[in-house]
C-alpha cells in the first residue's frame, strides 16, 4: 500500500471513532401533543357462528349446536379524547387474542 493510502485510512478509522463517541440525544421521552387515550370495544363476540370472530375449523361440523360452539372475541382498538370520555372513534385496528388485557 501506498503511503497516501494508509494515511486516508488512519483518518478515516479517527474520524469514525470520533463520531462514535459523541453522545447522542433521544427524544423518546417527549410526551405526545395532544395525548392519545386508547381503549377496546367487542367487535364480535364469538357465541355464534355468523358473529364468531374465529374459530378453528368449521364450527357446524361434528354434530356441534349453537350452545356448544365455543368461538374467540376481537376486539376493535378504539381512540378516545380524554382519559374521562365516553366517545371514541373507530379505526381499522383489532385485537384477536381472546381475552381482554
Amino acid at each position: 500500500m501506498s503511503k497516501k493510502k494508509i494515511t486516508l485510512l488512519i483518518l478515516s478509522f479517527m474520524f469514525a471513532i470520533i463520531f462514535m463517541l459523541i453522545p447522542n440525544k433521544a427524544s423518546a421521552a417527549t410526551p405526545l401533543t395532544p395525548s392519545l387515550y386508547f381503549g377496546i370495544q367487542e367487535y364480535r363476540n364469538g357465541t355464534t357462528p355468523d358473529n364468531m370472530g374465529y374459530a378453528i375449523n368449521n364450527p357446524d361440523a361434528n354434530g356441534s349446536t349453537t350452545a356448544s360452539i365455543r368461538g374467540t372475541k376481537i376486539w376493535q382498538i378504539v381512540k378516545y379524547n380524554s382519559s374521562s370520555d365516553t366517545n371514541y372513534v373507530t379505526g381499522n385496528y383489532y385485537c384477536i387474542r381472546s381475552g381482554v388485557g
